[in-house]
């Protein structure tokens, strides 16, 4: 611009215009004017043309003639002007470098918010490609043919179409607008120029391949859907009330679709698509709307974007020299990307199927249908399998994001969800956005706006410096550590079901939180403790108990047993043994013969209420059930911590006995902590007895420990005996314990009970140990009858004994034995041959010999000395009445004079 030229001022609702003044010489200097007009006049279309150009190098200038002052533009304007000056009319033409004084931002800011109604309201937009070659020209004439349906000769006019369309023109953002708008387009390229309409149609027919130069694929065809519609757009542009508006897409769409264009002020990658917005907000200052406004730095006005999208009071970092943002904020999964289909070349369209994942929406209509089909516009990235597929807080629209190791990267700010297999899906979508109120998961999103394909004056891969990444990278650190970072990236896997991801991402979190914080640190123990939960919701038991048993037991030691976090670390891990069981198939228990072990979230819980004193006090019947059912580890927590409410009764001490798994151990620390507190009575070792547990390792330590206070007693017989899993073991405990030469105390009654109640080794190993303390009585022998081992009467009358000892017998368990068929004559023989001359035989002994013996055994006692005084009439009475006495037989007994050889008796 001259420092002579002075833009004057503009009113409000109007626009300047370029006259631009004819000349039949083609080199002759370019004069203009400028003049107001009111752009709000009419309704219809106005008689001017819009330029839509590239600037170009902005060092290369040429001058012009403005209001007959000289004004410098760039040198692809002044081409352009060149060549749409004509020789004899003036153009009336409106273009923004010299339509809109650059240097004012106020003034910028206002007409560019006006700039899509320009496009709107001009009867013709002419797009500028630039100065003609022989290989545009020829590339137009294809593009003419095509459209014509008229043959084309050779390949190599592809290859030209294909540089044509490398031109700078399609790479820029403004020009989305500016074609977006038109009613009528003109392309031009030097001297040669095609119908916008024509120019699209040719190349659709083409179908023209973008191997070599595939970045074409994505920039061509969003331009030339565009500019074909252009003759369908109605003549009267219809505005908004507050704004005007081609209603194109919502601005987060526009920006998916357009942002890797190029511009030369990144703030245009968003204020050129403001116009094409079908966003009723933009110019809401309630919700941070958005409007051009120059005076603000491009990180103040992808600021103004992001909480634009999202919602005013999200966290968001960016910087001047960088086109990411980062954005932390929370989200809830919808599900994962499955495959992606694009329909050929030139389709702006791309087919998605998503997986889904937490949403019950379509669940309700059809249980079968998890998958739903997406199409989509073409977008600035590249959706791929595994991306996924989220809401996030305050977003009206679904976010497609992709997960990285420790933060995600969003490849789809808004995504209108449409199903192609269904109608009315869309309303289902909204209807269900508006519905979720729960956002779980916390991301830490980076939202890159670069990736511009590789053109002079915008930002690409190639040119980004690395300080604008470095910028990112500390952002990253500062608003959250790595361990938090990997964290969340590892929920959300989990919340797609790629589990093995997750634990793997969740363990290496915990690694770093160990490294930076320690392994003690509540944060650590917390991501452990989550870790843990997850295990248990995915039914991997024992991995929940190891972690929590490792955080319980750091917690005792660092923060102590009683403190609130290790009391719920305990409670979790009690749930998860309780939802174990749960899982177990329900017949398993019941096929266990023996009772198992109690449950371990029942102690969990125990030792909760021990440590907590505001839960419950401790009585004694409660203490009676803490001995019953948990472990030493229980019992000595609760002497630990409230020792002081603990009395141990006979009651308690009999509990711990019964405690079919936990018995001995829980015994040991009753007996070793509080052990003169209380006595070792009948009633515990009855309990004991009937332990069919442990019962038996209980006894062991009794008889150890308080062995002085342990009887043998017909009740303790009997729940031994009724014990069926380890009675036997512990009677023969009961009966072959000694210290020394001292046994324990038996009373008859208990050896009578052992004599009916247990089988043939238990009573022969009662009569083998205890000989000489035992006395066989009528009532022993009534015992053994009713035995149902019949080999226990054996054991009585002719079981082993030790060398010296013998058991002794009753006149009345004699008398009751003769009575025998089956053994009263062994048994009296074996007596005899035991006893020798010692042998005692009564009347009344002789008298039952006589009654139901064989004279054998009568031979046999004669034999051995017994006086011939007890023979008396009574006993030759009762032989009478034995058939198995013969008359000779009788005469002897009559006799009283026994000889040898009588009966068979001869010696040897």
């Amino acid at each position: 611009m001259s420092p002579g030229f002075c833009y004057s001022m503009l009113p409000e609702g109007h626009i300047r215009l370029l006259r631009l003044m004819p000349h039949e010489n083609h080199h002759a200097p370019i004069q203009c004017q400028l003049f107001n007009h009111a752009l709000v006049s009419s309704g219809g279309t106005h008689l001017y043309e819009a330029l839509s150009y590239t600037w170009g190098n902005p060092d290369a200038c040429c001058s012009i003639s403005i209001n007959n002052f000289d004004f410098a533009i760039a040198t692809n304007l002044y081409d352009a002007l060149l060549h749409l000056r004509d020789r004899s009319i003036d153009r009336v033409i409106w273009i923004d470098a010299l339509c809109i004084n650059q240097r004012d931002e106020e003034e910028k800011s206002r007409q560019v918010q006006s700039m899509a109604q320009v496009y709107a309201k001009a009867y013709l937009v002419v797009v500028w490609l630039g100065l003609g070659t022989d290989e545009s020209d020829e590339a137009f004439e294809v593009i003419r043919k095509a459209a014509a349906k008229e043959p084309i000769q050779s390949s190599a006019n592809i290859e030209e179409v294909q540089s044509l369309l490398q031109r700078q023109w399609f790479q820029r953002i403004w020009v989305l607008q500016e074609v977006a708008a038109a009613r009528h387009i003109l392309i031009k390229c030097g001297r040669v120029e095609i119908d916008g309409y024509t120019f699209c149609s040719g190349l659709n027919d083409l179908k023209i391949s973008y191997k070599s130069c595939p970045d074409l694929a994505s920039l061509i065809p969003p331009v030339t859907y565009l500019m074909r519609e252009a003759i369908f757009r109605p003549k009267v542009a219809i505005s908004r009330p507050a704004r005007f508006s081609l209603d194109v897409k919502s601005l987060g769409e526009l920006v998916d679709m357009y942002h890797t264009r190029a511009a030369t002020d990144r703030r245009d990658k968003i204020y050129a698509l403001l116009g094409m917005s079908s966003d009723d907000r933009l110019d809401d200052p309630a919700v941070d709307g958005i409007l051009p406004d120059y005076r603000l730095s491009w990180k103040q006005v992808f600021q103004q974007l992001v909480r634009f999208l999202f919602s005013k009071d999200i966290i968001v970092e960016t910087c001047d020299n960088s086109q990411e943002a980062l954005i932390i904020t929370k989200g809830h999964i919808l599900g994962e990307v499955s495959s992606v289909h694009i329909d050929g070349t030139w389709s702006d369209r791309q087919t998605v199927k998503v997986n889904l994942k937490n949403v019950t929406l379509f669940l309700q209509k059809n249980n079968k249908k998890r998958v739903c089909t997406w199409t989509l516009q073409k977008l600035g990235k590249s959706i791929e399998k595994g991306d996924v597929v989220c809401l996030l807080q305050g977003a009206s629209k679904a976010t497609i994001i992709r997960l990285h190791e420790d933060h995600c990267t969003i490849i789809a700010v808004a995504v209108t969800v449409t199903d192609t297999g269904a109608s009315g899906e869309y309303a289902l979508w909204q209807k269900h956005f508006k519905s979720v109120t729960s956002f779980p998961r916390d991301f830490l999103l980076v939202w890159d706006l670069g990736d511009t394909y590789g053109v002079k004056g915008g930002d690409n891969d190639a040119t980004r410096n690395n300080s604008a990444r470095n910028c990112t990278v500390a952002e990253l650190e500062t608003h959250m550590d790595k361990g938090t970072r990997l964290w969340n990236v590892g929920l959300a896997l989990g919340d797609l079901g790629r589990h093995q991801e997750e634990e793997k991402s969740l363990l290496e979190a915990i690694e770093v939180r160990k490294q930076t914080a320690g392994k003690d640190h509540p944060r650590t123990l917390s991501a452990m403790e989550g870790l843990a939960s997850i295990y248990r919701e995915t039914e991997k038991w024992e991995k929940a108990e190891h972690l929590y048993l490792q955080v319980i037991q750091v917690r005792k030691t660092v923060q102590a047993s009683n403190h609130p976090d290790t009391l719920n670390s305990m409670a979790q891990l009690a749930s998860t043994y309780r939802r174990q069981r749960m899982s177990e198939p329900t017949g398993f228990l019941q096929l266990r013969t023996i009772k198992p072990d109690p449950d371990k979230a029942e102690k969990l819980e125990a030792m909760i209420d021990i440590l907590n004193p505001q839960h419950i006090q401790y009585t004694k019947e409660r203490t009676a059930q803490v001995a019953a059912r948990f472990d030493r580890e229980v019992m000595g927590l609760l002497l630990d911590e409230r020792g002081n409410e603990v009395h141990i009764t006979e009651d308690i001490v009999t509990s711990a006995t019964s405690n079919g798994r936990h018995g001995k151990e829980v015994m040991r620390v009753l007996l070793d902590r509080r052990g003169n507190e209380f006595q070792i009575t009948d009633t515990v070792i009855e309990a004991t007895a009937q332990n069919t547990g442990s019962g038996a390792e209980v006894m062991k330590v009794l008889l150890k420990q308080r062995e002085d206070e342990v009887r043998i007693t017909e009740l303790v017989v009997k729940a031994a005996a009724g014990n069926k899993i380890s009675g036997k073991v512990i009677m023969m405990l009961l009966i072959n314990y000694h210290r020394g030469k001292q046994r324990l105390e038996m009373t008859e009654r208990a050896i009578n009970q052992i004599i009916e109640c247990f089988e043939e080794a238990v009573v022969e190993e009662l009569l083998y140990q205890r000989a000489k303390e035992i006395q066989i009585t009528e009532a022993s022998v009534d015992a053994a009858r009713r035995n149902v081992d019949s080999c226990v009467l054996y054991a009585i009358t002719q079981g082993k004994r030790k060398l010296d000892e013998r058991v002794r017998f009753t006149e009345s368990a004699i008398i009751a034995l003769l009575k025998d068929e089956d053994s009263g004559d062994s048994f009296l023989q074996g007596l005899v041959r035991a006893e020798g001359n010692e042998f005692q035989i009564s009347e009344r002994i002789l008298i039952e010999v006589g009654r139901h013996c064989v004279a054998e055994t009568m031979g046999l006692l004669i034999e051995r000395g017994v006086k011939t005084e007890v023979f008396t009439k009574e006993v030759i009475k009762a032989a009478a009445s034995n058939p198995a006495y013969d008359a000779g037989d009788l005469r002897w007994l009559k006799s009283c004079r026994p000889r040898r050889g009588l009966f068979g008796l001869r010696s040897s």
